[in-house]
């Protein structure tokens, strides 16, 4: 699943000289928690509602509300942009899995999408959770099956093959390593009525657990 298939197009896009107080209530309206900001054409950095709340006036103090009023009509969004964030981007037609994989490495919670220099969408982690639901199949009903099996040459294709001799449809399977030559295998096999094919597969491998989901 490529990117352009769960960004968000239509983006809210600030300015560095955007009045804070007035970005979070749009923000707000809009039910986001983060905007890209752009100067002259160009996207320089993303700030989130945690960035502006950072630099907004507590409420405990003791200035009176018409110096807080004046504190708030002073703070724009160039305060609230951390001073040294590393923009970073990725294109449409890129995978999920890389987009997951450098929000993780970055510590960030989106990426704004950009082709030929310019803003296209942005996809957040909840994008790319609601991709990973769709590849998965998750909300099907299903049965799934956990296994321990040996890292050799034909082990998944011999697994499969059961399934598809059982006349059952197998909705996915992921593949993670456990230890040297042995790695896990999760099987998400459509349906409930799967008893007979659970214990043909226990009969031939390690299943771990077995549980029929939604």
């Amino acid at each position: 699943m490529r990117i352009r298939d769960l960004m968000a197009t239509n983006v809210i896009t600030v300015r560095l000289d955007d009045k804070v107080s007035e970005v979070l209530h749009m923000m707000n309206i809009k039910k986001i928690r983060r905007v890209p900001v752009v100067e002259n054409g160009k996207v320089i950095g993303i700030v989130t509602d945690t960035d502006m709340d950072r630099v907004s006036p507590s409420g405990a103090t003791t200035l009176s509300k018409y110096e807080l009023i004046y504190l708030w009509s002073k703070i724009t969004i160039r305060d609230a942009l951390p001073r040294y964030q590393k923009l970073v981007t990725i294109g449409p037609d890129h995978y999920i899995e890389e987009a997951a994989q450098l929000m993780n490495q970055h510590r960030i919670g989106a990426l704004p999408v950009m082709e030929k220099d310019q803003l296209v969408g942005i996809i957040t982690e909840t994008n790319i959770f609601d991709g990973l639901i769709k590849l998965m199949q998750v909300k099907k009903s299903h049965t799934r099956v956990d296994l321990k099996l040996e890292d050799k040459v034909g082990t998944l294709a011999a697994v499969t093959s059961l399934i598809a001799q059982a006349n059952k449809n197998l909705l996915n399977s992921t593949v993670y390593e456990d230890s040297d030559h042995m790695f896990r295998l999760i099987l998400r096999i459509e349906g409930h009525d799967t008893d007979e094919i659970v214990e043909e597969l226990r009969s031939k491998y390690d299943v771990l657990a077995t549980k029929k989901m939604f």
